[in-house]
Parts: structure tokens; C-alpha cells; sequence
């Protein structure tokens, strides 16, 4: 295995569900009157996450989660959300079995009050896989990425990127597990989805193809990993300097 490849790992991961980080607003607006004003400390807790500093995030999170508890109740929206974000936090200062923990609480209200196939059930279930495989519980993670593919492709399609970005997370998965013939075939099948539909510097498109590169490695198949990296590579040069052109005015 290539030094470089538990930092690439750790990073794929992470993008498979990036979505997961998407803006959930934690304002009180979500559900019902608070008798304690917590706009403030929620506006508090989303500046620290943008800052980057989720330990104080976290402080302040758990302070807006236990107001919130108190005056609407574990199963309100604006409590769920702020839950969900404490997972975040929690995650992004590498305490992954608490991450899990938070995110199993919030996909088991969500899940039971909007169902498995609503979007704000799949973010946090996105982000239990990802707990999963960040404590190298590989084939635990690989069940939940399952059990959400089924629900992605019935409700999104096979060719959504939610749908393709499950579809990579398995083929790490399943190198992770040394099941390298079968993430092979995995992370082929997603290229070959993700390069007809959409751009080929898309994230999960680059993503594949380093995981694939990993893959064929592994198998001893050099010069196909050297020629899927090197497209990676290219790919990711390509969007780093599509993001960095400035806005037309």
C-alpha cells in the first residue's frame, strides 16, 4: 500500500459524503417558539463551524441543543438540526465514535417522521458510513452504503450524483477490505456512469478514479493504476482552475 494512500482515503471518504456538510440552519425559526432566545448562539455556532474551530462550535452547539430539548423537544426540526451539526463538529475533530452516535439519533427520528427516502434522512446516513469507515469499521460501513444505495437508485436514479458518490464510498469499502477484484468492477462501473453524464473533473469522477488507481495497484496492475492516476491528476487540475477563474460580471 502507497504512503500517500491513508490521507487520500480519509479525503475520499469524507468527499463521498460531503453533502453531508451542507448548510443546515440551526435558527429556532425551525420548529416552535423558544422561550430562551437562542438565535445568537445558534448564529454563534454556525460562525465557529465556518471558522473552522469545532471544538468552540462544539460548546456552543451542545448549549443551543440542551435550550432546545428543554423548550421543543428531541423531535422538533430545529433540535434535529442542531444535533446533526454537533455530529459534524465532532467528526471534524476526529472523535468519530461520538460523530456516529449523534447521526444514529438523528437518522432514527428523521427516519421515523419523514422516512427513509427524504433527503434530511439520507445527510445524517451518509455521515454514520462515513463514522464507520473513519474508525475502520469497513464492513459495517459498507452495509449502511447498501442499504442507502437501494434507497438513492429507487428514489434518484443510477445516474445521480448521490447515487454514484454511495457506488465510490462501497468500491473504498471494499479495498478497504482487501476485496480489491470487486472494488475494481465497483469503481468501473461508477466511471463509466459518471464520465457519460457528467464532467469529467466532477468530484466523484476524480474520486473513483484515485481509489481505482489504488486498486489496480494493488492487483499489480501498474501501468493501469499510473494511467488512471494521471487522469485524476490532470482532472483535478482542470477544476481547481475552473473554481479559481474569477465570477463574470
Amino acid at each position: 500500500m502507497r504512503t500517500a494512500l491513508r490521507p487520500l482515503l480519509a479525503l475520499v471518504a469524507l468527499l463521498a459524503v460531503a453533502v453531508l456538510f451542507l448548510p443546515a440552519p440551526l435558527r429556532a425559526a425551525e420548529g416552535g417558539p423558544t422561550k430562551t432566545d437562542t438565535t445568537a448562539q445558534a448564529a454563534r455556532a454556525e460562525a465557529l463551524l465556518k471558522k473552522r474551530d469545532y471544538a468552540a462550535a462544539e460548546k456552543e452547539l451542545r448549549g443551543l441543543l440542551a435550550a432546545r430539548e428543554r423548550e421543543l423537544g428531541a423531535e422538533d426540526a430545529a433540535t434535529v438540526a442542531c444535533r446533526y451539526q454537533l455530529g459534524a463538529a465532532l467528526m471534524l475533530q476526529g472523535r468519530f465514535a461520538d460523530a456516529e452516535k449523534e447521526w444514529r439519533a438523528v437518522v432514527a427520528v428523521r427516519e421515523r417522521l419523514l422516512g427513509a427516502e427524504h433527503q434530511d434522512t439520507l445527510q445524517p446516513w451518509r455521515g454514520v458510513a462515513a463514522a464507520l469507515a473513519a474508525q475502520k469499521r469497513y464492513a459495517e460501513a459498507e452495509k449502511e452504503d447498501r442499504a442507502m444505495l437501494a434507497v438513492e437508485e429507487r428514489v434518484f436514479g443510477a445516474e445521480n450524483l448521490l447515487t454514484l458518490g454511495s457506488r465510490c464510498h462501497i468500491g473504498l469499502m471494499l479495498f478497504q477490505q482487501g476485496r480489491h477484484e470487486e472494488a475494481e468492477r465497483e469503481l468501473r462501473a461508477v466511471l463509466a456512469t459518471s464520465t457519460r453524464v457528467y464532467r469529467a473533473d466532477e468530484m466523484t469522477t476524480i474520486s473513483s478514479r484515485q481509489v481505482l488507481a489504488e486498486t489496480l495497484e494493488a492487483q499489480g496492475k501498474n501501468a493501469e493504476a499510473k494511467q488512471e492516476r494521471e487522469a485524476a491528476q490532470a482532472a483535478a487540475a482542470r477544476r481547481a482552475g475552473r473554481n479559481s477563474l474569477p465570477d463574470p460580471k
